[in-house]
């Protein structure tokens, strides 16, 4: 499964520098059921995904998102990008 973007944040306001990694999959509307379980996965990526710690001053954090879709779905994606 290969996402079509992934973003980086950091957050450096904090001791801990905090690394965001967030899985975007914008998705025609012809495909949205068809690739249901791709949705299902990206979502399950924050409550599954085990991290190694790489440097001690660093914390990751993977964020999967469902799919954007601009006609039927933006707002879904828009409420979840932002509750994270």
């Amino acid at each position: 499964m290969e996402p079509d973007f992934v973003l980086f944040l950091t957050e450096k306001a904090s001791e801990r520098r905090i690394v965001y990694q967030l899985f975007i999959e914008p998705k025609g509307s012809h495909l949205l059921e068809g690739e249901r379980w791709k949705e299902e996965f990206l979502q399950q990526i924050e409550q599954e995904s085990q991290m190694n710690v790489l440097h001690e001053n660093l914390e990751y954090k993977l964020i999967g998102l469902p799919f954007y879709n601009k006609s039927e779905r933006e707002r879904i994606f828009k409420d979840a990008l932002a509750a994270f």
